[in-house]
């Protein structure tokens, strides 16, 4: 308490620390919630799910989560009127425009003259129910589509004009340029992608003829490719999900300890919070260094405003009660004298570690146990080592032996003879 005497450098502290604490808590509060709420599993309860066929509806399982395998069907085209595309019997169209970036960049898939873009049949059919939007997403196993040379000369001079560029047909494809064979930057690359028809299994709502996504805390809305099961879908569903969650883990693994040091910093400062309330002097012990430094703090902010000076010397007085009450209440309990004493900048690096790596497996013990568990074990294993941090920065009294024999202090007379 020497470099802090008096009441003022405390309770000033005391204040500063306050807001520090406070960020910090509505940090991990907010962290935590959000990411939740992102990592949210897709389906949490599948007991419930019903088996049907694809080619009978069953007014009795309206509103149910239902699980059905069939091939896909469309009586609709697929259709891009740019450039005069017309497919059958697929579930998706894709057009995708790439512009060249140059010979180290290659093709780039973004363009301001043409965009890519996804065509859809107006109705997708699952047997005797219609697949909604969602579903339809899901598609995504696309195949190349090659372009003819009949439609390119139908709609060559027309897009050339359309486009600002000579239109060329080369390796199935179309090209907007001078010379597809030796591109130049902002050449631009047009190919045609599909889904085919195939077999699916699904787990969605029925409602009516429709199935859509399930509502629930999170929608339940599934399409996997093939004739599955309802367990295998379940399985291979968790499967990816790990695999999803593992990948994001190791992705947002370095930004959580980026706010290692601000919690290290907060925690610092409230372990010095808590070593000033146990040596908190009373208000009497107004020393001159203290009333000097007090001044000081009050100069400063006089040159602000007299509106700062005012709050601040209300909530400075306002807390310095509970202040002094808290500190009374901390020199009763045993645990928070021998903390104040092991109070060094090492242990609160060690206890933020843990303390960070007790969010983080808070944070994913929902959606893989197995590393939230690892985390704790490592965090409380890491706090063994605040004894040694103590022991390191303790200075060490080298004390001298104390002589064997008593010196005297009194010469004593020689007698002659």
């Amino acid at each position: 308490m020497k470099l802090c005497p008096g009441m003022w450098c405390p309770s000033t502290l005391f204040l500063a620390t306050v807001p520090f604490l406070l960020s910090l808590i509505f940090a991990l509060v907010f962290s935590f919630f959000s990411l939740n709420r992102f990592f949210d599993i897709p389906i949490h309860d599948i007991g419930n799910v019903t088996s049907i066929k694809a080619d009978h509806i069953d007014e009795s399982n309206e509103g149910k989560l239902v699980h059905l395998t069939g091939n896909i069907t469309t009586d609709d085209l697929a259709t891009d009127p740019l450039f005069g595309v017309i497919v059958s019997d697929v579930i998706k169209l894709r057009r995708v425009v790439e512009k060249f970036e140059g010979q180290d960049k290659g093709w780039s898939d973004t363009t301001l003259r043409l965009n890519s873009k996804i065509f859809v049949p107006k109705q997708v059919k699952l047997g005797a129910f219609t697949l909604s939007s969602g579903l339809i997403d899901k598609f995504s196993h696309f195949q190349h589509l090659p372009m003819t040379k009949e439609l390119f000369e139908q709609i060559q001079d027309n897009l050339s004009v359309q486009l600002g560029g000579k239109l060329h047909f080369k390796n199935d494809n179309y090209y907007v340029g001078q010379n597809p064979t030796l591109p130049q930057f902002g050449d631009l690359r047009i190919r045609f992608f599909v889904v085919n028809i195939e077999t699916v299994s699904v787990i969605a709502q029925q409602v009516g003829s429709d199935l859509v996504s399930y509502q629930t805390q999170t929608d339940i809305e599934l399409l996997k490719s093939g004739a599955l099961s309802l367990e295998e879908i379940i399985i291979g569903h968790n499967i990816s999900v790990k695999t999803y969650y593992f990948s994001q883990f190791s992705k947002r693994f370095l930004p959580y300890f980026l706010g290692f040091f601000p919690l290290a910093l907060s925690i610092y400062l409230l372990l010095l919070t808590l070593k000033l309330l146990n040596n908190f002097p009373p208000a009497w012990t107004l020393t001159k260094s203290s009333l000097k430094a007090f001044i000081f703090l009050f100069v400063i902010l006089l040159f602000i405003t007299y509106g700062v000076i005012i709050v601040f010397l209300v909530i400075l007085y306002a807390i310095y009660p509970i202040i002094l009450l808290l500190s009374k209440l901390f020199k009763n309990i045993p645990f928070f004298d021998s903390l104040t004493n092991r109070i060094n900048w090492l242990s609160a690096l060690i206890i933020t570690l843990s303390l960070s790596l007790i969010i983080i497996a808070s944070i994913w013990i929902i959606h893989l146990p197995i590393l939230g568990i690892i985390l704790i074990i490592m965090a409380v294993g890491n706090l063994y080592f605040l004894k040694p941090a103590h022991r390191l920065l303790t200075p060490i009294n080298f004390e001298l032996p104390q002589p064997p024999l008593v010196q005297e202090t009194v010469i004593p007379q020689k007698e002659f003879f």
